[in-house]
This record gives structure tokens, C-alpha cells and sequence, in this order.
């Protein structure tokens, strides 16, 4: 007989930072969880039952770091299952991360490994509605990347993986529409459109030289001449988890359509041990000429975290970001034509 469940604290609300670079709008209003609204023993129960899993529930609590999304830790006698659910603001994102599992379960997976999703359940459900929720595998002894892992091993494999998913053809450019296509007709449209760039100017957290100087840079120097394939979107530390010699990615919420080496931009971004290992990403002929556009996406990602962490009111990081924008743009400056 399971021992009686403990309810779970709901996350606390979102607030915005009081300083005096803050917006006058903002784009999305980040307080608007719902989670409040839900009972938790019974929502797990049912999307249990909803899934086909028949195992007796003896425990659940929350996990910490799910930035987005409230993140449960369900366990029975034989194993444990992560459930995810949706802020009501945020629809969309597991409907992403469910399309990514669903492309890549039929990859080889010779280099990494990949949780096991149980369930995928739209936002247009009886259960948690206008919620999203999607119940995955714990992957029970790993733990996150260190963002100064020194074995280029892992890196190889990090590598392997972003092949793997790059090579899923997309339409488009750009996050995703309702039917996992990019919204944009262009790559140049997309690396212009940065998120939050406005909540950044208003900031004056950085300069509007600064600013401009870098859609200049993505403007003339990004190729625009590819196929678009599907990119992961989140390659930072938290999101590679390492059991023994193994590693698994996580979290692809933030996965869209565009050029291959953004990802590795968006790594460069959380992961400036990447920058020695570099070689190991890229095909031994575009070595040279690729380097400087992956610099100048890590810094495009740079500046739509800055964003994204004034909004939320995220202070203990917003130094972090500015500090990285320019480490790269030095790092830029360093690489030869």
C-alpha cells in the first residue's frame, strides 16, 4: 500500500525586476502559470491512466530547474517517470519537444541516448485544460553537464547528437508554427528579429552601437544559402546530462528551423569550454570560414537571453549575459578573415 501523497507547493509567480531599465510593455506576461487551478494527485493519476501506465503510484514531488514549466518526479516500485506541465502562457513548447522526441526515435543512437517519452497530451484536453503536459523517462543516476567539461569525448558525442537532429529537413526559418514549420520566410529574417531586442535597447544595458553593430554583422556575414534543418535550440549544460559514460540531451521546448550552426552558437553561448573543442563540431573544410558566424550567433543568443532575463526578472544573471556578449565579441575580433 503506497504511503499517502504529500501535495506539492506551486511554484512561485514570476516577478518582474524593479530596475530602472525596465520596459514599458512586455510581450508576454510571464505571472500567467494557472498552475493554482490544478490539482496535482489528480492530474497525475489521470494522465497516468491517459497513458496507458499501469503502474501504482507511490510518491511525487517537484524538481527544481524547470525554468518553464512545473516538473514533477513521479515514482512507483519499479521506476520514475518526469511529468511535465505547461504554463497557460506558454503553449506550444512541449507540442516542440514531443515533435522532437517522435523524429528522433527511429534515429541510431550510437554516440548519446535519449529519455524514453510515454505521453504527449495537447493543451485542448479535459484533463489539465489549456495546459500542456507530457509524461518522460527519468534518467535516474545522471547529472547535468559541468560548463567547463574538459573530455573531448563528450563533446563528440554532443556532436553526434546535433548531427542527428540536423539532419531532419525542415520548411522555413525561424520558431515554429502550429504545423513545425519555421515562420519565417528567410534566414536573414530571423537573425534580425532577435527576441526581446526592444526590452534590451530599453534597457540601455547595452549600447545602441553595440546593438546595431551586430544585425549588421549577421546581415553581411551569415550565409543564407542552405536547406534549413531542425535545430535543438537549448545546448547549455543543464539540458546534457551525463550518467557514467553516457549522455542524453534534454528539453527541446526551444527547437526551430534554420542554419546547423547556430546550435553550436547557442553552445558557445553557455559553453565557452566548446571554443577548444570547436573542431570537433565542424567538418574539417568550413573549419575556418564558419567560426566567425558561429561567434556572431552566440552573440545574437547573448542578446535574447539578456532580454529574456530582464522580463523575468532574472538580476543574478543579466551581468552574466552582458559579460559573455562581450568575451565573444573580443573572441570575433581575434578570428582571422
Amino acid at each position: 500500500m503506497p504511503r499517502k501523497l504529500q501535495p506539492i507547493e506551486n511554484k512561485k509567480e514570476k516577478k518582474f525586476v524593479n530596475l530602472s531599465c525596465q520596459p514599458n510593455s512586455l510581450e508576454i506576461d510571464y505571472t500567467n502559470n494557472g498552475w493554482d487551478k490544478i490539482n496535482i494527485e489528480e492530474t497525475i493519476f489521470k494522465l497516468f491512466k491517459n497513458a496507458g501506465i499501469s503502474k501504482e503510484i507511490s510518491d511525487y514531488s517537484e524538481l527544481n530547474g524547470g525554468f518553464f514549466n512545473k516538473v514533477i518526479l513521479i515514482e512507483t516500485s519499479s521506476e520514475k517517470y518526469v511529468l511535465k506541465i505547461s504554463p497557460l502562457w506558454n503553449k506550444g513548447g512541449l507540442a516542440r519537444e514531443n515533435f522532437v522526441y517522435s523524429n528522433l526515435q527511429n534515429k541510431s543512437h550510437e554516440l548519446f541516448k535519449m529519455a524514453r517519452i510515454y505521453s504527449y497530451t495537447p493543451s485542448n484536453n479535459a484533463i489539465v485544460p489549456n495546459h500542456e503536459a507530457l509524461i518522460i523517462e527519468y534518467i535516474s543516476g545522471s547529472k547535468p553537464m559541468a560548463a567547463d567539461l574538459d573530455i573531448r569525448k563528450f563533446h563528440k558525442k554532443i556532436s553526434s547528437f546535433l548531427s542527428t537532429i540536423h539532419s531532419i529537413p525542415m520548411k522555413g526559418y525561424g520558431w515554429l508554427n502550429e504545423n513545425f514549420a519555421g515562420k519565417k520566410n528567410s534566414w536573414q529574417d530571423f537573425l534580425v528579429d532577435i527576441d526581446n531586442l526592444n526590452v534590451t535597447k530599453n534597457s540601455n544595458l547595452l549600447t545602441e552601437k553595440e546593438l546595431t553593430w551586430l544585425i549588421n554583422k549577421l546581415v553581411n556575414k551569415c550565409n543564407d544559402d542552405f536547406n534549413p534543418v531542425l535545430l535543438y535550440g537549448d545546448l547549455k549544460p543543464e539540458n546534457i546530462l551525463i550518467k557514467n559514460d553516457d549522455i542524453y540531451l534534454i528539453d527541446f521546448e526551444n527547437c526551430f528551423s534554420g542554419h546547423k550552426y547556430y546550435d553550436i552558437g547557442i553552445g558557445l553561448f553557455f559553453i565557452p569550454k566548446i571554443q577548444k573543442y570547436l573542431n570537433t563540431y565542424l567538418k574539417e573544410n568550413e573549419q575556418k570560414k564558419i567560426k566567425k558566424q558561429i561567434i556572431l550567433y552566440a552573440m545574437r543568443h547573448a542578446i535574447s537571453c539578456l532580454g529574456h532575463r530582464i522580463n523575468i526578472g532574472n538580476t543574478n544573471e543579466l551581468n552574466a549575459a552582458i559579460e559573455r556578449f562581450f568575451e565573444l565579441k573580443k573572441l570575433y575580433e581575434s578570428e582571422k578573415n
